[in-house]
């Protein structure tokens, strides 16, 4: 197969000239029949078992797409030329005694001539084609208008970039493909929920308004557990979706933090059912090594803490069991932790942490109008300090409200149904920021 001047040329490739079989620039597929097939392809025309382009650029694809709708010009000329030949040829076999010269062999190889034996389809027939499959795509633009003006679909969703991934996919399986059933889609749907709902959990756990901090790290850890008993084992099914879990985890929510407060909650520390992984053991130390700056500190934490491990004293009593599940983390430590003062000292600031964002959602107004103004260096280190007042205000006024007790956190029974928090109004006591601006002079200028 000799390359000629076909513009199709610039956009395949020959790869084997035997049988004529060219490679496409742009998606790289191959096809047998040379560069007329290519055309087809490349116009991203459906014939027979030719695959549309699908990464043609579109200058490429309607200048193929003219060419193809151009019938070539017969030269008449040539007609009578190649008959008289024939004719002469013909008469001069007769005359040599009948040796007939093949016509159809090619000078220099000998092989019979696929362009003579089977000519291509007359290049007039070539519109006709090509309007009946301009009609077909004329039919499935009005089909997919009609599904969008029946189920009230936004325009802007051609815009997506899935919608086109998706068209292609269905052009490529053919005229046998089925789309998913209603009942597919709901299968989907339900593993969706059923993969999200442990996580959503623990969002309600952390947006909540009682102090989460001690429930944080088994929630993650039974969030995990139930996406695999989900997928059956299924290692493939499962660990992507703990990766992207364990990603999160490890790189914003401070895993060492949480990890000593599920060590200090009695209700996980003491729950059979309940394993104590060496990370916990490890979070538990390095929290410890920040919360105590002071040796003796660290002398008495080092003390205490075997009666913690083995519930002596006031921990092991029937009210201090009975109270493991029935009160929160931090007034159990307040109330049975009296004999290891300093390690209850360190439980309670670790378990009485906020962990919602929506509790302090004012503040973040009250803290952008602190930095939205040009101020000295003394005003806003004093300003930062009064805006951590009034957080820790805010945090003290919501434990006045609830008399100063709060609930276990039962992980169980927790609806993800509920309305969130953060779709409820609250007044913040003081959502004025005009004070910042009316401090007194001393504070102004004092160091």
């Amino acid at each position: 197969m000799v390359r000629g001047r076909d513009a199709c040329w610039e956009h395949c490739v020959l790869v084997d000239a035997t049988r004529q079989k060219v490679r496409c620039n742009y998606c790289h597929r191959e096809f047998s029949g040379g560069v007329y097939r290519m055309k087809f392809h490349l116009a991203q025309i459906k014939n027979k078992d030719i695959v549309p382009c699908a990464e043609v650029p579109d200058d490429v694809r309607d200048h193929i797409q003219s060419i193809l709708s151009t019938p070539k010009k017969q030269k008449n000329p040539k007609k009578p030329k190649v008959d008289r030949a024939a004719n002469g040829q013909q008469n001069s076999s007769s005359a040599s005694g009948g040796n007939h010269l093949n016509h159809g062999s090619s000078g220099q190889h000998g092989s019979t001539c696929p362009s003579l034996l089977f000519p291509h389809p007359l290049p007039s027939l070539q519109p006709a084609e090509n309007d009946a499959q301009k009609q077909k795509q004329d039919d499935a633009d009005k089909k997919i208008a009609a599904f969008y003006f029946h189920n009230s679909i936004p325009f802007s969703a051609a815009k997506s970039v899935y919608y086109q991934e998706m068209v292609k996919a269905v052009a490529e399986c053919g005229v046998d493909y089925k789309a998913p059933s209603y009942e597919k889609f709901w299968k989907s749907a339900h593993e969706a929920v059923s993969m999200t709902e442990p996580l959503v959990k623990m969002l309600r756990i952390v947006d909540g308004d009682m102090p989460a901090m001690g429930y944080i790290y088994e929630g993650i850890e039974r969030a995990k557990l139930s996406i695999q008993a989900y997928y059956k084992g299924v290692e493939e099914k499962y660990m992507p979706i703990w990766n992207i879990i364990d990603r999160r985890w490890n790189v914003q929510l401070l895993p060492p933090l949480h990890a000593a407060a599920a060590f200090l909650n009695p209700s996980i520390f003491y729950n059979p059912n309940f394993k104590i992984d060496l990370k916990m053991r490890n979070g538990f130390q390095e929290a410890m090594v920040k919360l105590a700056t002071t040796d003796k500190e660290k002398i008495e934490i080092t003390k205490e803490h075997p009666l913690y491990i083995n519930a002596q004293g006031a921990l092991g009593t029937d009210f201090a069991i009975m109270g493991r599940t029935l009160n929160a983390p931090g007034d159990w430590w307040a109330s049975y932790g009296y004999e290891i003062p300093t390690l209850q000292r360190a439980a309670i600031r670790i378990l009485s942490q906020p962990c919602s964002s929506h509790w302090c959602r004012w503040n973040w107004s009250t803290f952008e109008s602190v930095h939205s103004k040009k101020r000295n260096k003394v005003e806003l280190e004093k300003f930062n300090d009064l805006v951590f007042v009034h957080c820790s205000l805010w945090l003290q006024g919501i434990c006045k409200s609830r008399d100063r007790k709060c609930k276990p956190i039962i992980y169980d029974e927790i609806d993800v149904s509920l309305e969130w928090p953060t779709e409820l109004e609250s007044s913040a006591p003081l959502s004025d920021d005009s004070w910042l601006d009316n401090l007194p002079l001393e504070c102004r200028n004092s160091p």
